[in-house]
């Protein structure tokens, strides 16, 4: 098994095209609030259409996420982790995602798609290593980065650090063979860990979301293995995948 690190939508096509596990890294935020509301039992319907997103969420029989700023006035759920905690069991939320969403749609028809970050680094690594050893493939943790223009889905990406950072706290759990690329990710956060939350508040997407009023979003996404659940995308919803429990 071999565990690379590929960037945006074109290295999770390329990945779903070699036939990899797909890891969508999007620490903040869409990775982080995936997991935290399938941790709930809600299941998360990506979409990167905002502008059709209630349209769709009405087809879909779900309720569409609304942008950050606009909760609660026009709705309950948004891209911020922290509005995923009121989410119920099998409750459906179509979130709109430039960066997150497009990823996770563009490595559908891998073995899996499942998204992985700082608070579940261990559980997906667990999850990722079982399932490739299982079938015999190789792993791709795509750093998604920050789209340039959000409605083109070919558009060139910034680099995130906190993706590169978040590929490299799953990569830290992995048991494989990794390409230095992925190698570098790692080294960098175990130098980042033990400051990890300035880090990610230093870096441009924590400095933008903190200096918009959401610096508690970037907090919750620092808290390193917070959770146990993974997210898993089957080409239409992710739901939340629990390891069975071992007995002694």
């Amino acid at each position: 098994m071999i565990c690379r690190l590929e960037w945006g939508i074109r290295g999770a096509r390329r990945a779903a095209q070699r036939g990899d596990i797909v890891v969508i890294v999007d620490t903040l935020s869409f990775s982080t609030t995936v997991t935290t509301a399938v941790a709930a039992g809600a299941h998360i319907i990506p979409t990167f259409d905002k502008a059709n997103s209630a349209e769709y969420a009405e087809r879909m029989g779900a309720e569409a996420a609304v942008s950050r700023k606009d909760v609660p006035a026009k709705g309950r759920f948004s891209l911020s982790p922290l509005t995923m905690l009121e989410a119920t069991e099998k409750q459906r939320i179509v979130l709109p995602s430039p960066n997150g969403a497009r990823c996770s749609l563009a490595g559908a028809g891998s073995p899996m798609v499942c998204a992985g970050t700082i608070v579940n680094a261990r559980a997906a690594a667990s999850l990722i290593q079982e399932k490739a050893i299982d079938i015999g493939c190789d792993v791709s943790l795509i750093a998604c980065g920050e789209a340039e223009d959000p409605y083109n889905p070919d558009a060139a990406i910034r680099f995130a650090l906190e993706d590169f950072l978040g590929a490299g706290a799953v990569a830290g759990h992995l048991d494989a063979e990794k390409a230095p690329e992925l190698r570098a990710a790692e080294a960098a956060f175990g130098v980042a860990v033990s400051n990890i939350l300035n880090e990610l508040l230093g870096c441009e997407s924590g400095k933008e979301m903190a200096g918009t009023g959401f610096r508690r979003d970037v907090e919750f996404a620092a808290h390193a293995d917070s959770t146990e659940a993974v997210a898993v995308f089957d080409g239409e919803k992710y739901s939340s995948h629990r390891l069975p429990e071992t007995t002694e």
